[in-house]
């Protein structure tokens, strides 16, 4: 099943006294990258926090943020290092933007890792709920992810129908055009024989070669054959990395409706060919939020 890079998941829990709060929130990205908001005690089980994340995720920018509350009568204490490090960085910003330095130290004691509890261990039963949650916000968040990419399946499956459309319109041109070209090289030739006496021959081989190459079966063929790919990857439940093998094939299908175009020679071919791009941009657009 196709997913969205975008995604959010939610999970809340409690053991004892302490109440944990787990955020995922997932936007677009060409690698998976990892942006951890975690109170310090946890900072050890940081490497674990991404590998249960890594395992079950693919792609996107993923912002996790931990909320922990101890409503317990634990003792705390002030981390001097850290309060220096800010009075040190705010207190001559506060003087220099004349700013009122009376609840400088009030909001200093409000920001992160200043206060800190006495009781720094994590117990077994609260890493247990950790994960659990997180667990639990990855699996939301996947759901999430399941629930776009349902959308985005709809919306590239309709542009990449409408592309198939107007190429069968294509192909349906392709022998008139044909034919009017051939009619007006003819035409053209036969004025050019008789004013220079031209070897017909010869000239019948230089107009067999041109036809050729604007001859535009074998674009139509590869064409129809990417159209076919991207319609099975899209519905293969198995394939995984959607979105980079999605987009490759709509690069591959962009050459052939370039190529298309550059041999058309047709005026209604060619607005043909500005539809098909009109809707592979809007396809390069949403493969870029596939997983």
């Amino acid at each position: 099943m196709l997913q969205s890079m975008t995604g959010y998941g939610r999970a809340t829990g409690t053991y004892s006294t302490i109440s944990i709060v787990v955020e995922l929130k997932a936007v677009n990205s060409k690698s998976i990258e990892i942006n951890p908001r975690t109170p310090s005690i946890y900072n050890e089980k940081e490497h674990e926090l991404r590998k249960r994340i890594t395992a079950r995720l693919e792609r996107g920018t993923i912002t996790l943020t931990i909320q922990r509350q101890d409503t317990g009568n634990t003792a705390t204490a002030i981390n001097l290092d850290a309060l220096s490090n800010y009075m040190n960085t705010l207190a001559p910003l506060a003087q220099e933007y004349q700013q009122d330095q009376s609840q400088l130290m009030v909001q200093l004691l409000r920001l992160p890792d200043v206060m800190q509890s006495s009781n720094t261990a994590v117990s077994e039963e609260e890493l247990q709920l950790l994960f659990q949650l997180l667990d639990q916000a990855i699996e939301q968040l996947i759901n999430f992810r399941k629930q776009e990419g349902a959308s985005l399946a709809k919306d590239l499956t309709n542009s990449v129908d409408n592309i198939a459309a107007k190429l069968e319109e294509v192909a349906l041109l392709a022998p008139k055009r044909n034919e009017k070209i051939r009619e007006q090289l003819l035409k053209k030739a036969n004025e050019w024989i008789e004013a220079a006496k031209l070897d017909t021959n010869r000239f019948e081989q230089e107009l067999i070669y041109y036809m050729e190459r604007l001859d535009i079966n074998e674009e139509i063929v590869r064409l129809r054959n990417h159209i076919l790919y991207f319609n099975q990857q899209i519905l293969d439940t198995n394939a995984l990395a959607k979105g980079k093998t999605l987009n490759f094939i709509s690069q591959e299908m962009g050459r052939e409706i370039n190529t298309i175009g550059s041999k058309s020679n047709d005026s209604e071919m060619q607005k043909l060919v500005v539809k098909m791009k009109d809707e592979l941009e809007k396809i390069k657009e949403q493969t870029m939020n596939a997983v």
